[in-house]
């Protein structure tokens, strides 16, 4: 048992050791998984706060991160619709504070503007960009809307394209005098602002900036005005394509955390699911090193553990401790006569019995050693410790475990009690030792029966 138990402890050393490297890179990780504070583009496994079920293995992911086989969709179908839950939820975080200081930017330039056209413009410029600005303030407002979240590559690109194609419209039906760069200008930040600021994906963004170019030149030509070309393609058209290089470049490295994130996730499982391995087996280890292989009590290296713990909880609360050794009579004889096996199915109902009598706090059984086996009882009176010792004698005549040998035909066995209010002059092991002096007066005294130490509290 000496032996099994050293084993155990170095066997329970050596998993945590192992451990220990793996754990220590995924600390901090784990500690914001359990606080719920990782960033957004970790949480690619949740849509509107279920968990999506696809779950690609770490060589998939690590194949698609390495190979890059991709440009503006992943290959695989159920990653692409968790990377677009995640970028989703994301855009809507980031909109929240970009579309607060663009809002500002906007109303400044705006004013600015206001200040430069004719007079005769000031009516029309008003009731065009201001008309929009407001719808626009509009589609932002959802993004503060849960309710509205799986729509926002909706709404996000129908503002966008009012934004634009207003802008456009504006631009060129309006006598804007010395106020036309600065609204061209305006326009550039609404294109730039679309393609990299909102959180569109980079396909909507496109989507958005043609179709709201299209119709802001489509209305131009409706109500009667002239495009200015020149203007429009060296603001409107090289401001589309340096966003969407810068896009692309976004959404690019965007997909590529999302895959690392990915990766991390998978890892922290691991290594989770490593930890709870190890700690299920370093508690089934335990538990085998303080149990007895035979009978399943406690062994007498946690008995030493447990009465010391209960010894100290006695002493501060000053109450009874009682100590029940129990020795099976004969025992020797019997394994000579009955076969090992028979010993060892003896030794085990015993136990059983043994065990049934210990459910409460304060109450533990465990193999002494051999065929002894002790009881500890914490703040019982005498009338309750002898009513458990006869229960615990009645218990086994009703098992009834054949002896024939014997003269009542039955397993039997001797009992010495020792009870104390533990004090400072007195310690564990003495009381221990006074049951054993009363065990053996119950053998000398024709045995199957239990004595009390006499220099016990209530002798």
């Amino acid at each position: 048992m000496k032996k099994s138990c050293v084993e155990s402890i170095y066997f329970t050393n050596r998993v945590n050791n192992l451990l220990e490297e793996r754990l220590a890179m995924d600390k901090d990780v784990q500690i914001a998984h359990n606080n719920n504070t990782l960033p957004p583009s970790y949480e690619y496994s949740k849509c509107g706060g279920d968990e999506v079920r696809h779950e690609l293995s770490e060589s998939q992911i690590s194949s698609i991160l390495v190979n890059k086989a991709w440009l503006f969709y992943f290959n695989n179908d159920a990653l692409e619709q968790e990377y677009r839950n995640q970028y989703r939820r994301s855009a809507i975080k980031t909109l929240r504070f970009n579309g607060t200081l663009s809002s500002l930017l906007f109303i400044f330039i705006g004013a600015l503007i206001l200040k430069l056209i004719p007079a005769d413009s000031v009516y029309d410029w008003i009731l065009y960009d201001v008309s929009a600005f407001f719808v626009v303030s509009f589609f932002w407002g959802l993004v503060w809307l849960s309710a509205f979240e799986r729509w926002f590559d909706g709404y996000a690109s129908i503002g966008g394209i009012i934004a634009i194609a207003t802008s456009v419209f504006v631009n060129n039906s309006i006598p804007l005098g010395d106020g036309t760069t600065l609204s061209y200008t305006a326009l550039t930040y609404i294109v730039l602002f679309i393609y990299c600021f909102i959180g569109l994906r980079i396909q909507i963004a496109v989507f958005t900036g043609i179709t709201g170019g299209i119709l802001g030149v489509s209305l131009t030509y409706i109500f009667g005005a002239d495009v200015k070309w020149a203007i429009f393609n060296g603001t409107f058209g090289i401001a589309s394509i340096l966003a969407l290089f810068l896009a692309y470049g976004i959404d690019r490295q965007t997909r590529v955390n999302f895959l690392q994130s990915y990766l991390l996730h998978l890892n922290v499982k691991q290594s989770k699911n490593m930890l709870e391995a190890s700690e299920a087996m370093v508690s089934k280890l335990d538990e085998l090193s303080n149990r007895d292989a035979l009978t399943g009590l406690a062994n007498r290296r946690y008995l030493d553990e447990i009465i010391l713990h209960e010894w100290h909880r006695a002493l501060h609360n000053q109450y009874s401790l009682v100590v029940m050794m129990i020795d099976i009579d004969y025992f020797k004889a019997f394994n000579d006569t009955m076969g090992h096996l028979a010993g060892d199915d003896c030794l085990r109902k015993v136990a059983s019995l043994i065990s049934n009598v210990t459910h409460r706090r304060g109450e533990f059984s465990a193999r002494y050693g051999g065929e002894e086996f002790i009881l500890l009882y914490s703040n019982m009176d005498i009338m309750s410790v002898e009513i458990q010792a006869q229960k615990l004698y009645s218990d086994l005549a009703d098992a009834n475990i054949i002896y024939p040998t014997v003269e009542c035909g039955r397993v039997t066995f001797s009992m010495g009690i020792s009870v104390c209010i533990p004090s400072a002059e007195m310690s564990a092991v003495q009381l221990i030792q006074q049951a054993d002096i009363a065990l053996y007066k119950a053998k000398a005294n024709g045995r199957n029966r239990y004595e009390v130490f006499k220099g016990s509290s209530y002798s």
